[in-house]
């Protein structure tokens, strides 16, 4: 063989390991990074541990599946979830990151998403009530009256 086509070869290899080793050394410092605000890194969480959601997307679609959980409580003292949430064959597909917080007291659903206005979120029944049009606010809550957010909230 050439001994250009060989270094070409070698050089190709390292940096191929480089940015392998890269990738794992920046992943390593992220959990390190949360760790250590005492929080906890869960890299493929078991489907159970989001099965305390109710609203859709949650419920919906056959295959379900759920990666990279964050949980931990914020500087405020409210705990908090960050996952990611996907849901296919069955339903409309899903396939997002979805950040969680328990409130003080139960309030009606409410769901904010950048989508465009013909996007319907699957298994919400309430009609869509505009505050921004980069966002749409939905009740789930059907005995609820709907109602609409004065900005900025």
């Amino acid at each position: 063989m050439n001994s250009t086509i060989v270094i070409i070869l070698i050089t190709i290899a390292v940096l191929v390991l480089a940015l392998i080793a890269f990738l794992i050394i920046r992943r390593q410092r992220y959990v390190r990074a949360l760790r250590g605000r005492g929080w906890i890194f869960e890299s493929r969480p078991a489907l159970e541990s989001v099965l305390d959601h109710h609203a859709p997307p949650f419920g919906l679609g056959f295959e379900r599946e759920v990666d990279e959980a964050v949980s931990g409580t914020t500087a405020a003292g409210v705990p908090f979830r960050v996952f990611e949430y996907a849901t296919s064959e069955g339903g409309s597909r899903f396939d997002e990151r979805i950040a969680s917080m328990q409130l003080p007291l139960p309030l009606p659903d409410l769901f904010v998403s950048a989508v465009s206005a013909d996007q319907v979120r699957s298994g919400v029944q309430a009609m869509p009530i505009e505050v921004d049009p980069r966002y749409q606010v939905r009740a789930t809550a059907l005995d609820m009256p709907a109602w609409r957010c004065p900005l900025p909230c």
